[in-house]
C-alpha cells in the first residue's frame, strides 16, 4: 500500500497542517521528515519545532513552526519519507507549495464578479486593510458580495466590542492567561457572535488543542443566505494561545 504527501492547510503563521492519501504510522511525528523553504526568497528560513497529531484526522499532521510565516511568501513543504500506517512511505522529495497571508478574495475594488443580487445580499461596504481605508483608482476601495461577508466576520472574531456595541465581537482578550479549559467556552461564543449577522444562515465551529492544551486552533465555517454557489465561503482560523 502506498502514501503520497497530499495536500497543506496553512492555518495560521505557526501551525500548518499537512495531509497525505492514506493514515500515517506513529513515526510520522518525527521533525527530520519535514522541511520548509522560501521559494522566491521572501520569507525567513523556517524550522519545524514539533509535529503534532490533528484531532480526528489521522491523514494528517500538523508542524509546529519556530518562526512566523511571512505574509505573501511562497513557501514549499516537504514531507519526505512520511511513514503510512498501512505500509509504505512518501516518495522523496514529496512537495506541496503555498503562501501565508493571501486574502481569499483579491480582484481589484475587491469586488469580483458581484452581481446586483450579491450585493443586495450581502453589502457592499468600503475596504479596511492594516489599520486603515484601502485607495484605489483616486477613491476608496469597495468590496462587495461574500467577499464583504468574510471580511466582516474576519473581524468579528478579533473585536472586543464597539463603542456603541460593547457586545459586539468574540471579546478574544478576555481569554488571555485564562485556563485551557476555557477555551471551550469560545467555540460557543463564536456561533453566537456570527449568528447575529443576518447573512449568515449557519456557522460550525471547532477547536484543535496543541498536546499540551495551551495553545490551539479554531475554525468556524460559515454558511451565508442564498444558493450554495454564492454561499461558499473559505473557513475563518483563529490561533489561540493561553
Amino acid at each position: 500500500m502506498t502514501i503520497a504527501f497530499a495536500s497543506i492547510v496553512i492555518r495560521h503563521e505557526r501551525r500548518v497542517r499537512l495531509l497525505f492519501t492514506d493514515s500515517v504510522a506513529g513515526g510520522a511525528f518525527s521533525t527530520a521528515l519535514y522541511k520548509i523553504t522560501s521559494v522566491n526568497g521572501d520569507g525567513a528560513p523556517v524550522g519545524v519545532q514539533a509535529v503534532i497529531a490533528p484531532l480526528s484526522q489521522p491523514n494528517g499532521v500538523e508542524l509546529q513552526l519556530d518562526t512566523d510565516l511571512t505574509p505573501g511568501a511562497v513557501y514549499e513543504f516537504q514531507a519526505n519519507g512520511v511513514p503510512g500506517a498501512g505500509g509504505g512511505s512518501t516518495p522523496t522529495p514529496s512537495r506541496q507549495t503555498g503562501v501565508f497571508g493571501t486574502a481569499p478574495f483579491s480582484p481589484v475594488n475587491h469586488e469580483g464578479d458581484a452581481s446586483e443580487l450579491d450585493v443586495l445580499l450581502y453589502g457592499r461596504d468600503v475596504l479596511w486593510r492594516g489599520g486603515d481605508f484601502v485607495e484605489a483608482g483616486g477613491d476608496l476601495a469597495t468590496i462587495a458580495g461574500p467577499a464583504n461577508v468574510w471580511e466582516a466576520l474576519w473581524r468579528l472574531g478579533l473585536s472586543d466590542g464597539l463603542p456603541w456595541d460593547e457586545a459586539h465581537g468574540l471579546h478574544p482578550r478576555e481569554y488571555v492567561d485564562g485556563t485551557a479549559g476555557a477555551f471551550v467556552t469560545i467555540q460557543g461564543r463564536a456561533l453566537a457572535q456570527f449568528l447575529r449577522d443576518d447573512r449568515v444562515a449557519s456557522a460550525e465551529a471547532s477547536i484543535d488543542f496543541a498536546s499540551d492544551e495551551e495553545a490551539g486552533t479554531l475554525t468556524i465555517t460559515p454558511t451565508l443566505i442564498g444558493d450554495s454557489g454564492r454561499a461558499a465561503l473559505p473557513a475563518l482560523t483563529y490561533a489561540l494561545k493561553q
